[in-house]
């Protein structure tokens, strides 16, 4: 008996003196469930000797590929210890043959080692094939943002809109007035050069004309019929006097041409067209 069951003994000799009856039968409760108590815990706390423990040893590989299972931990769930298989996949460990190994390498599913199924396949080392996980992974388009490089690793910057025979000799856009302090030749070159301004005015012309391809899709004869009802010599000059007055931006919507041009035509009709000649 250990030190604990006779520390509890001798407290009870001592407490057991007492002459109350009804003191000494709560004594003889209290040492009869202490005393149970023990016991079962004693029951409970199995004792493992060190001549029960087997070397366990085995090698995990991939049930699919067949590849090894390198630095998959094993873990003895009963004492909370282990050990790390190699880089060979081989591990070797003591356990008792009550004992269930539990086996966890990633990317695999976890395997339980029963000790007591080990020693019965009577082998120094068993292979144990670990289940690999799969994650089905839809399509993934990815675009890159950054810009591309060509053969000898220099990047490609975007495309200029602007022709190469048209670009300025000394600035991409329109120069800040800082650039005549701290780039004075560049800037007198680019503002007196005639061949610059030649440049500048073809550019000019150019979107002039994209801008107008753009805007008469909004605006356009029969745009201007179908909004006045007028025909002939009549619609024709009202277009001239339309593009002298209009003052729209390029951009301008279909819905603010439409009103603009109700506004011009009743000054055009004030100012042209005699009122009883013609109808909204």
């Amino acid at each position: 008996m250990g030190s604990y069951q006779e520390a509890i003994m001798h407290k009870a000799r001592f407490i057991y003196r007492t002459e109350n009856p009804y003191i000494r039968t709560l004594q003889r409760l209290i040492l009869f469930f202490a005393l149970l108590l023990i016991s079962v815990s004693q029951v409970k706390a199995q004792v493992y000797f060190p001549e029960d423990m087997k070397q366990v040893s085995g090698k995990l590989i991939d049930a699919e590929s067949g590849d090894i299972v390198p630095y998959a931990h094993i873990i003895n769930q009963r004492v909370h210890g282990g050990t790390i298989s190699d880089k060979n996949g081989i591990f070797s460990l003591q356990a008792d043959p009550s004992d269930t190994l539990t086996v966890n390498a990633m990317g695999f599913t976890t395997m339980k080692i029963i000790v007591a199924d080990y020693l019965k396949k009577n082998k120094q080392l068993v292979v144990y094939k670990m289940k690999p996980i799969r994650y089905l992974v839809g399509e993934v388009e990815v675009t890159g943002k950054n810009q591309k490089l060509d053969l000898y690793g220099v990047p490609q910057g975007n495309k200029s809109k602007v022709p190469i025979e048209l670009r300025s000799d000394d600035f991409k856009e329109k120069p800040h007035w800082t650039s005549a302090i701290f780039s004075p030749l560049s800037f007198l070159h680019y503002k007196l050069s005639r061949n610059e301004k030649n440049k500048r005015k073809a550019m000019a012309a150019i979107i002039t004309e994209q801008q107008w391809d753009k805007f008469k899709l909004v605006y356009n004869r029969d745009i201007v019929h179908n909004i006045t009802g007028l025909d002939g010599d009549t619609l024709d000059d009202f277009m001239v006097y339309c593009n002298v007055h209009m003052n729209l931006y390029y951009s301008a919507t279909s819905l603010e041409v439409d009103q603009r041009v109700r506004e011009l035509f009743k000054q055009y009709k004030a100012e042209k067209i005699p009122n009883d000649s013609i109808s909204n």
